[in-house]
């Protein structure tokens, strides 16, 4: 059974749009919530030794690019961006010793990569045409 191309590939956009969707979600509240001065987020990052324009910084970047991995043309860079972001979290969770939080860290980290990675396959393939 031979599924037609047109019909994978509209799989694949949808389903690297949920993802995208799904990401941006959960990086525009939670950057809001660090821009906001969330109690829970200035205690992790005090406990982390980060000083407090650090928060703001990152809340800003998450933030905007959760906004940004809306954008066709600037999600592949949002993805990247937020991977840094989410590898640096991801590290300083692991060096703290809070070892078992770091794996969501690291699925968000995975996603992002794997969204960059799909939507800077998608802007050469558009660009080739």
């Amino acid at each position: 059974m031979d599924v037609p191309m047109e019909r994978v590939n509209a799989a694949k956009n949808a389903a690297l749009w949920t993802l995208k969707v799904v990401l941006a979600a959960v990086f525009f509240v939670v950057g809001i919530q660090k821009l906001l001065g969330g109690t829970a987020w200035v205690q992790l990052f005090a406990m982390a030794g980060y000083p407090e324009w650090f928060r703001t910084v990152v809340g800003a970047i998450e933030t905007a690019g959760g906004v940004a991995l809306l954008i066709p043309a600037l999600a592949a860079y949002a993805a990247i961006a937020l991977a840094v972001v989410m590898f640096g979290a991801t590290f300083t969770q692991l060096v703290s010793g809070a070892g078992w939080d770091a794996l969501a860290s690291l699925a968000l980290l995975v996603a992002l990569v794997v969204v960059a990675r799909l939507r800077w396959s998608h802007a050469l393939h558009e660009t080739r045409q």
